[in-house]
C-alpha cells in the first residue's frame, strides 16, 4: 500500500471522522497534491472520491478540517485540463455546489466558527471559478448542469454575503459569459443576471472596483443575445448614461464597456434604436466622442461609440435627430485629426455619409457650419489622386467622401459655394480626370472606375449651381464634362444606373 492509500484510509476512516488525527493526514495529502505530477496517482488511489465523501460528512463540513480538503480540489483546479477532468468524473461540482448552499446552516454561531465558514466558502468560489475558467467544455457544461448560475446569483444578489464572496462569485460569472457557449451565454441572458449586473455597474461603493469591471464585461458578452438587450434598454439606460458621462470616468474600463454595451444595443433593431435616440445616451455619445477628441485623441471608446451612433442612423427619422443633437462638429474633429486612415475615420465618414442623404436646407447648413464639409473636402483632396489609394481602407475613406459630395453637391447656393471654397472642385477633377484618360467603359464596374463616377456625378450637380458657374468655367471642369458627356455616352448611362442601385 502506498503513501497516499495511507493516508487516505486514515482520511476515511469513520472512528476518526472530524477528529485532530485527520489532521496531518489531510495536511500530508494536501502536500502531495501541491506537486501536479503526483495528481494522476492520488486520483486514481481515489483522493477525489474520498474528498467529495469528507465534504458530505457533517463532522468535516462543521469543522475547519473541510479547508483541508478544498485545499486537495482546488489543486487539482489549477493543473490544467487533464485534472479538472478527473475532477467532472468524481461528482465534485455537485458536492462542492451543495457544500456551499449547506455549510452555514451547519455552523455554530460563534464569531470563529463564522469566519472557518466564509474562509471555507471563499475557496469553493475560487475552486468553481478556476473550473469556470478551464479551457475544457465537458467541464463547463458540467458545472453549469450542477446549478453554478443559480449558486452565483444567489450569492450577487445577497446583502449579507461579504464582498470577497460577491468579487469570487463575480470573476467566476464573468468566465462563464466568456468562454464562447451560446447555451450558457443565452441561459444567463434569459436570467436575474442582467438585473444584478446593472445593479453591481450603478453602486457607488463598487466605484471603479473590479467587481464592476467584471460586472460591465460581462454585461457586454450578454448583450449580444436580444433578449438581454430588451432588459438593458428597458431598466439600464441611465446607469450606462451616467457611465458615459461621467468626466471622472473619461477613457476608463467602466466606460469603454458601457460604450460596447450601448453599441450591442443599438444592433438589436428598430424599436431599441428609436428608444434609444430619445433617451439621454445619445447626447452621451455625442459628448464622449467631443471629448475624447479633445483630450484623448486615438482612444479605443471611439469605435464602439462611433459604430453606436452608426447603428442609430440606420432609422431614418433618426438621422435628424443626430444632427440636431451636435453629432457632426465632434465627427469634423475626427475626420480631420484621429489617425487618418484609421478605423475611426473610416466609422466617422460612414456616419457623416448617411446623414448627407437628409435633403433639407438645415442639414446642409450644418454641414458647412459645423466644419464637417471642410474635413471631407481635407479628406477628398489627400485621397484624390490614384496614387493615394494604396490600401482597402483608403479606397473606403475616398469612396465615403466621394458619396457625400456628390448629396453635398446638390444642395443649392451657399452649400455649393463652400465645397468650391474648401477645394473640392479641384479633388473632383483629379479624380474624374483618371476616366477621361482611360475613356475605357468596360472599365466601369471595377472599384476604382465608381470613384471616378462620384466624381463626375458630384460635377454635374455643381455645374447646375450659378454661384460656381465662374469657378466651373476657370477651372476647365466644365470642359471636362463636355468631353465626357460628348465621349462616353455609355459610361454616362452606367453612372446614372449605378447611383440608382446605390440608392435603393
Amino acid at each position: 500500500m502506498g503513501a497516499t492509500e495511507v493516508l487516505l484510509s486514515l482520511t476515511s476512516d469513520p472512528e476518526l471522522m472530524g477528529q485532530e488525527h485527520q489532521r496531518p493526514a489531510l495536511i500530508a495529502l494536501a502536500n502531495l497534491a501541491c506537486e501536479p505530477s503526483n495528481l494522476c496517482a492520488m486520483a486514481q488511489a481515489g483522493t477525489l472520491d474520498v474528498s467529495v465523501m469528507l465534504l458530505s460528512t457533517p463532522a468535516i463540513v462543521n469543522s475547519d478540517l473541510c479547508e483541508l480538503v478544498l485545499n486537495l480540489f482546488l489543486a487539482f483546479t489549477v493543473a490544467g485540463p487533464g485534472a479538472t477532468d478527473m475532477m467532472m468524473q468524481s461528482g465534485a461540482p455537485i458536492s462542492l455546489i451543495h457544500f456551499f448552499m449547506t455549510r452555514p446552516a451547519l455552523e455554530q454561531n460563534a464569531a470563529s466558527a463564522m469566519q472557518s465558514c466564509q474562509h471555507s466558502q471563499t475557496a469553493t468560489l475560487k475552486i468553481l471559478c478556476n473550473m469556470a475558467n478551464c479551457s475544457n467544455e465537458a467541464a463547463l457544461t458540467h458545472i453549469i448542469a450542477a446549478g453554478l448560475p443559480g449558486l452565483l446569483l444567489t450569492v450577487l444578489s445577497s446583502d449579507t454575503r461579504p464582498f470577497e464572496h460577491q468579487l469570487w462569485a463575480m470573476r467566476t460569472l464573468e468566465a462563464c459569459a466568456q468562454q464562447q457557449r451560446p447555451d450558457v451565454q443565452m441561459s444567463l441572458a434569459s436570467s436575474d443576471a442582467v438585473d444584478i449586473l446593472l445593479d453591481y455597474a450603478a453602486r457607488e461603493s463598487v466605484q471603479g472596483s473590479e467587481a464592476q469591471i467584471l460586472a460591465l464585461q460581462t454585461l457586454v458578452q450578454l448583450s449580444a443575445y436580444e433578449v438581454a438587450t430588451h432588459m438593458i434598454v428597458a431598466k439600464g439606460l441611465p446607469v450606462l448614461h451616467a457611465l458615459i458621462s461621467l468626466p471622472q470616468l473619461l477613457g476608463s474600463r467602466q466606460q469603454l464597456h458601457a460604450v460596447e454595451i450601448v453599441a450591442w444595443m443599438s444592433s438589436k433593431g428598430a424599436a431599441q434604436r428609436v428608444t434609444m435616440v430619445s433617451s439621454d445616451i445619445l447626447g452621451g455619445l455625442i459628448a464622449l466622442i467631443g471629448a475624447i477628441s479633445n483630450q484623448l485623441a486615438g482612444h479605443p471608446v471611439l469605435s464602439p461609440a462611433l459604430l453606436a451612433l452608426n447603428n442609430l442612423s440606420l432609422e431614418e427619422e433618426s438621422r435628424v435627430h443626430l444632427v440636431e443633437a451636435g453629432v457632426l462638429p465632434p465627427l469634423a474633429k475626427v475626420i480631420v485629426f484621429e489617425c487618418p486612415g484609421t478605423d475611426f475615420q473610416e466609422q466617422a465618414l460612414r456616419l457623416v455619409s448617411t446623414l448627407a442623404m437628409l435633403e433639407l436646407p438645415e442639414v446642409h447648413e450644418a454641414f458647412v457650419h459645423s466644419g464637417v464639409l471642410a474635413s471631407v473636402n481635407a479628406v477628398l483632396v489627400h485621397y484624390s489622386n490614384a496614387s493615394s489609394i494604396q490600401s482597402q481602407n483608403a479606397h473606403i475613406l475616398r469612396q465615403s467622401a466621394l458619396e457625400i459630395s456628390v448629396n453635398m453637391s446638390a444642395a443649392a447656393g451657399k452649400t455649393a459655394l463652400a465645397m468650391v471654397e474648401h477645394g473640392s472642385l479641384e479633388a473632383l477633377i483629379s479624380v474624374a480626370v483618371n476616366v477621361f484618360e482611360t475613356r475605357d467603359p468596360s472599365q466601369a464596374k471595377n472599384e476604382q472606375q465608381q470613384h471616378h463616377l462620384y466624381a463626375i456625378k458630384a460635377l454635374k450637380n455643381l455645374s447646375c449651381e450659378p454661384s460656381v458657374a465662374p469657378h466651373m468655367q476657370s477651372s476647365g471642369a466644365n470642359k471636362l464634362l463636355a468631353s465626357l458627356e460628348n465621349d462616353l455616352p455609355d459610361l454616362m448611362a452606367h453612372l446614372e444606373q449605378s447611383l440608382a442601385a446605390l440608392a435603393v
